[in-house]
């Protein structure tokens, strides 16, 4: 019996010892498995982030795919071809307007009106065709 009871005394703090570690350990436990939500939520936002990412990535590709067909289509050589055919389109109506007041289809004034108008933005677009392939032919 003596044996007993001096068995009693180092029991009883291990019990005790016994009980603070499950203590512990559920503690652990619940802050893992906190730490476990937190980890998922925040890769399930890193995800959405990562497709924003990607969705925007392919606008700006498509944005960057534009310009550079602008820019081509648009160069400086390009735009003065441009004026240069526009600046015939302005030729070909003012002789047309003029033949149109040969044949009597036009009175006077009207005839002037359309026909300074026509031959004004045909000077117009003319010289600025000039300017433009004069620097292209300079570059």
């Amino acid at each position: 019996m003596h044996f007993m009871r001096t068995l009693e005394k180092p029991v009883a703090p291990l019990d005790q010892s016994l009980t603070k570690l499950r203590c512990e350990i559920q503690d652990a436990d619940k802050f893992l498995h906190q730490l476990e939500s937190d980890c998922q939520s925040k890769r399930d936002q890193l995800l959405l982030e990562v497709d924003h990412y990607h969705s925007a990535k392919e606008r700006l590709r498509g944005t960057v795919d534009e310009i550079k067909e602008y820019k081509s289509r648009y160069s400086e050589r390009n735009l003065s071809e441009l004026m240069q055919k526009a600046s015939m389109e302005d030729e070909e109506k003012s002789e047309a307007c003029a033949e149109s007041f040969l044949e009597g289809g036009v009175d006077a004034d009207m005839f002037l009106a359309k026909y300074l108008q026509v031959r004004t933005d045909h000077h117009k677009k003319r010289v600025l065709s000039d300017r433009r392939g004069k620097q292209n032919r300079e570059t």
